[in-house]
C-alpha cells in the first residue's frame, strides 16, 4: 500500500504550528507559559487527522459526557472536546491503559505498510474516552497521517443538530463493530482507504492491538524528537539495546544538559511524554487549549539513584555534555546499565555498568 499524507499534513500545518516538544521545559516553572504553548502545538500538531475532520464548535450550555462527531454528505465535524490526553511515542502499556477506559471495544487500523510506526496517540474525554486518534509515520511508504476512531453512539447524522459555526472537513468513514472510523480525504487515496477498511473488517480488537504493538516503541523516549517523523538515529540504535520489558529510558541532549541541576536537587527524572488537558474552554467555537488546565502524571522515568549513576558515567568520561543521547536501564537492584549513543550512525556506542551502592563505573563493550 502506498499512502501519501503530505497534502493533509501541509494543509493542517498552515493552520497549526508544529514545533518540537522539548521534555525539559516541562520541569521548569519559569517556562510555564512556553510549556502550554508548545503542548498545545503538540496536541494539535499530532492531531492532523482531527484537523482534517474539522474541530468544531462546542455545544453551548448543553453538556454531553463525551466527544460528538457529525457525519453528513461526506463531511464531518467534531464537537465537545472538554478534556484530552495526548501521548508522544506511546508504549504498549500506555495504549492498553487508554483502551481499558474506553467506552467501546477499540479496533485499531490494520493493513498499514510494513515498517509503519505510531508517533502519537490521543483520546478524549481523558477519563472515559469515546474518541481515540492515532498518528502513523512511514517515510518509505509515504505514510504521514492518522485515523480518528469514535464510539458509534457518539455519531450524529442530522444536519439540523450540527451546532452553528462548526467547521467541517471532507472525510472517508466506515463502521467496524461498535466504532466509527474517520480519516481525511486528503490523507489517503481511495485504494488505500479500501485496503485499510477491508483489513479492519477482517480483524478483531485483540488482533488489531497485537498488530499495533509492533508499531510502538519499547523505550520511554524523553528525547526531544518531533511529533511527526522518523525516529532519530540515536533512538533507532537505542531500540536495539533496550530491554524487552519496556523499562529502558532514552534521554535527549536537553535532559542530559540538566543532569547537574537535577543532581543538586536530588530529584528523579519524570516521564514527560504524556499530558492531560482538562476544563478546555471554547473560543470562537473552537477548543482553546491555551486556557486548559494541564497535568503531567508524576511518573518516575529515572529514579534519583539512576540520575546519580548517569552523573557518575559523565564524570568518568570527563564530559558533562557527552555529545550523545543516553539509554538508561536497571536490570536488577544492584546495577544500572547506561549506554552513550552518538548522534550519528558512524559513532561508537559505549556501555557502562554502575554499582547502585558505590556508583563505581565499569566500562563494558563498545560497538558501532
Amino acid at each position: 500500500m502506498h499512502s501519501n499524507f503530505s497534502t493533509a499534513g501541509k494543509s493542517a500545518r498552515e493552520l497549526i504550528p508544529v514545533p518540537e516538544l522539548p521534555a525539559e521545559f516541562i520541569r521548569s516553572r519559569s517556562f510555564a507559559t512556553a510549556a502550554r504553548d508548545r503542548v498545545r502545538s503538540f496536541v494539535l500538531g499530532g492531531a492532523i487527522c482531527l484537523a482534517a475532520v474539522g474541530a468544531g464548535a462546542g455545544l453551548g450550555g448543553k453538556i454531553y459526557d463525551g466527544v460528538h462527531v457529525w457525519l453528513s454528505g461526506g463531511k464531518a465535524a467534531v464537537t465537545n472536546i472538554r478534556s484530552l490526553t495526548a501521548m508522544h511515542r506511546p508504549k504498549a502499556a500506555d495504549v492498553r491503559a487508554a483502551i481499558a477506559r474506553a467506552t467501546f471495544p477499540v479496533v485499531f487500523p490494520v493493513g498499514l505498510p510494513a515498517g509503519t510506526r505510531v508517533t502519537m496517540m490521543g483520546y478524549a474525554p481523558a477519563e472515559h474516552p469515546n474518541f481515540i486518534m492515532v498518528m502513523y509515520w512511514n517515510r518509505r511508504a509515504h505514510v504521514q497521517g492518522g485515523f480518528s476512531i469514535f464510539d458509534s453512539t457518539a455519531v450524529n447524522t442530522s444536519e439540523a443538530l450540527l451546532p452553528p459555526g462548526a467547521s467541517r472537513g471532507a472525510v472517508y468513514t466506515w463502521r467496524v463493530g461498535g466504532e466509527t472510523v474517520v480519516t481525511g480525504k486528503h490523507s489517503m487515496t481511495v485504494g488505500d482507504v479500501n485496503a485499510v477498511r477491508a483489513a479492519m473488517m477482517e480483524t478483531s480488537a485483540s488482533d488489531s492491538l497485537a498488530a499495533t504493538d509492533k508499531m510502538l516503541t519499547r523505550i520511554t523516549m524523553l528525547a526531544p524528537t518531533p511529533v511527526l517523523g522518523d525516529l532519530p538515529e540515536p533512538a533507532k540504535v537505542a531500540e536495539r539495546y533496550a530491554s524487552p520489558n519496556g523499562r529502558s529510558v532514552l534521554l535527549g541532549r536537553q535532559s542530559i544538559a540538566s543532569i547537574a541541576r537535577i543532581l543538586k536537587e536530588g530529584k528523579p527524572i519524570l516521564d514527560t511524554r504524556i499530558v492531560s488537558l482538562g476544563e478546555i474552554p471554547n473560543l470562537h467555537g473552537d477548543p482553546d487549549y491555551t486556557k486548559a488546565k494541564y497535568h503531567w502524571p508524576k511518573v518516575v522515568a529515572v529514579p534519583a539513584g539512576g540520575v546519580r549513576a548517569i552523573g557518575a558515567v559523565l564524570r568518568s568520561i570527563g564530559h558533562a555534555d557527552c555529545g550523545c543521547e543516553i539509554l538508561f536501564d536497571q536490570p536488577n537492584g544492584t546495577t544500572y546499565w547506561i549506554w552513550t549513543i552518538p548522534m550519528t550512525a558512524s559513532g561508537t556506542v559505549s556501555k557502562y555498568a554502575v554499582d547502585a551502592k558505590t556508583l563505581a563505573v565499569t566500562p563494558q563493550a563498545k560497538t558501532r
